[in-house]
């Protein structure tokens, strides 16, 4: 597995290759696990990370679209010493890749009729969460002085 940090800023990379392999992959959980909370928050408001308001559905019910599978239960962190990524797992990753993209599928499951989503972006990075993030390491280097 290759130690690719490129995606961070370089004192933060710098911070990154100084420890050891658990230490990245425990901090790579911590991050994931706020960048899921703050996913959640923005699902459960019923925006994008742009701030973009989804596309209502088509019949209002008095629950907002989405309320369950946002659970910790299908909304996953899977961490290595290179990487964290957050994401839907089960039948709850069929339905959030359907509207991430805004595919053609069925309105019940085993209908004949098919619909076409519209696109309701539910991961997504914003500035705030790269501060998220940047602020995590600034806390670490803190309490490790």
């Amino acid at each position: 597995m290759s130690n690719d940090l490129t995606q961070l800023p370089l004192w933060v990379r710098g911070i990154a290759e100084t420890m050891s392999p658990a230490k990245r992959r425990q901090v790579a959980r911590k991050l994931g696990i706020e960048l899921r909370k703050a996913n959640q928050a923005r699902t459960a408001a019923q925006t994008d990370a742009d701030g973009n308001a989804f596309v209502a559905p088509l019949q209002v019910k008095n629950s907002p679209m989405f309320r369950e599978i946002t659970n910790a239960r299908y909304f996953q962190v899977k961490a290595t010493d290179s990487q964290v990524a957050i994401g839907f797992g089960g039948s709850a990753g069929r339905i959030a890749k359907i509207h991430q993209a805004g595919q053609l599928s069925e309105v019940r499951q085993g209908s004949t009729k098919k619909y076409p989503y519209p696109v309701r972006t539910l991961l997504g990075i914003n500035d705030d969460d790269i501060k998220l993030v940047e602020t995590a390491f600034r806390n670490m280097i803190l309490a490790n002085d």
